[in-house]
């Protein structure tokens, strides 16, 4: 494989990674999370989701329910 091919490689793998922007409830999350001084776990258990699916909501993942995030701000 030459370097150029190297490169390419590289590229794609690039493109294939998920490009998350940093969105307004992300950024409130974060900030609720050091506030009250709570982990991602104590975060998901408290809206009754997963770890992972509560950590891509920190992250900029779009959230898909609503009501789970009702739970976190009451």
């Amino acid at each position: 494989m030459t370097e150029s091919d190297n490169a390419m490689t590289k590229e794609k793998d690039k493109s294939k990674a998920i490009r998350r922007v940093k969105s307004p409830l992300a950024k409130n999350l974060k900030a609720i999370l050091k506030e009250k001084k709570l982990s991602l776990k104590a975060g998901a258990e408290i809206c009754g989701v997963g770890r992972s699916v509560f950590h891509g909501w920190v992250n900029g993942a779009q959230c898909t329910d609503p009501v789970a995030l009702l739970k976190f701000c009451e």
